[in-house]
């Protein structure tokens, strides 16, 4: 139904019009699980915020990702705190994508240490590959889930 049903209710009597518009904008979010409420940041692109991605079965940092995190490190202020969460797709054993998506966030650690951040300011953990981007039905959707989100606190 969504904003035509609502445009239709608000010709033909009109109260129903909000009640369209939040019904139809509540299934187009839980269509599309890009729009995820309880992960807004991963698909914002907000300033703070990065996401690099990874080969089949690699934690090795691209060198493409490198200038975003070198971008990222440029936002930094010494109160700032890193949150870094490594993620996996579906192939695979769940113990294996949990223990990959934490060697990709800890390469991002490695990396950033490596530029002069202080381990004690970031946090590491690892999801598997319970939160995919857009779900892994398709080759391009688990490259997407191949990723490593890095969010300034």
């Amino acid at each position: 139904m969504g904003i035509p049903g609502a445009a239709y209710n608000m010709a033909t009597g009109g109260a129903a019009f909000v009640a369209g518009a939040l019904v139809g904008g509540t299934a187009c979010a839980m269509a599309d699980p890009v729009a995820e409420p309880d992960n807004p940041t991963a698909v914002s692109g907000i300033e703070g915020m990065s996401i690099v991605h990874f080969d089949f079965d690699s934690s090795k940092l691209k060198s493409n990702d490198l200038e975003k995190l070198n971008t990222l490190i440029g936002q930094l202020d010494q109160d700032s705190h890193i949150e870094i969460v490594g993620h996996a797709c579906e192939i695979g054993t769940r113990a294996y994508n949990q223990k990959l998506s934490e060697r990709r966030a800890e390469a991002v650690k490695k990396y950033l240490m490596s530029r002069g951040i202080p381990e004690e300011s970031m946090t590491v953990k690892g999801e598997g590959e319970d939160h995919p981007v857009r779900g892994n039905d398709t080759e391009e959707m688990r490259q997407e889930n191949r990723r490593a989100e890095i969010m300034l606190k």
